[in-house]
């Protein structure tokens, strides 16, 4: 019988040790507890004392350098994550059979995500709940960078300084040639901004050692160019209005 995979997008959020010791407390604890009827009867067939052999956890933390699993977070000495962190998976499966596979994963440049693995239809019941209590945990560390990573957002991060321009210059009676032609540089400085936000402000971060960081640094030049690109290039356009308009 195959595995049915359920994929949940999960809050952006700031990963430090507490929240992975909280979503490890909720794997190894709570979600046995969920599926107590399914393991009672897996310890009795089994005969089995305890259902500690019915649960496999790991760890994986990924960096430049390459990889490494954990049993637990508390296996990690330092009070921070290693700046060249990339991914960090937490990966718990329940029952001999398998009936339950937990994958949540968060990665830099990625949005974070909980992977539900079951063939059990009783356990697929069980999974929004699951998602929902994960999501809840995240919302603690939650930040609010997702605003800059809809497509809504980007589309009038993009449109919306054209767009005030071509609507004061139809205002004002401009020639509507003039505003057209005007928009391929705007467009293209609003955009650059509207694409360099979502680098600076990402769905997953890990609180590292304080680090000098020349990606970030360089991104925050960036966008200072281009702020100062759009407020120059917007000034010298009012300024070719007010001269077409004498």
């Amino acid at each position: 019988m195959e595995m049915d995979l359920l994929e949940y997008p999960l809050p952006s959020c700031r990963v430090n040790k507490g929240l992975i010791v909280k979503l490890e407390n909720y794997l190894l604890m709570q979600i046995p507890a969920l599926l107590r009827k399914e393991l009672a009867g897996m310890m009795e067939a089994l005969d089995l004392k305890s259902p500690a052999s019915l649960k496999k956890y790991t760890l994986s933390l990924q960096d430049r350098s390459g990889g490494r699993e954990l049993g637990s977070i508390a296996e990690l000495p330092d009070k921070f994550f290693p700046p060249s962190l990339r991914k960090i998976s937490l990966h718990l499966k329940i029952g001999r059979p398998e009936i339950l596979s937990v994958t949540v994963t968060f990665a830099a440049g990625a949005r974070p995500r909980l992977e539900l693995a079951t063939m059990s239809r009783q356990v697929r019941k069980d999974c929004p709940r699951i998602a929902a209590n994960v999501s809840g945990i995240i919302k603690s560390w939650s930040t609010r960078n997702w605003i800059f990573h809809s497509r809504l957002v980007q589309v009038l991060l993009a449109a919306v300084v054209p767009a005030a321009f071509a609507g004061y210059g139809w205002l004002k009676g401009i020639d509507p040639f003039f505003l057209f032609s005007s928009q391929g540089w705007l467009l293209l400085l609003a955009g650059t901004q509207s694409l360099t936000l979502p680098r600076l402000f990402p769905l997953v971060s890990f609180q590292t050692p304080r680090h000098f960081n020349p990606g970030k640094l360089l991104l925050l030049l960036l966008l200072a160019l281009n702020l100062a690109a759009i407020s120059g290039y917007v000034g010298l356009l009012f300024f070719e209005l007010e001269r077409l308009r004498l």
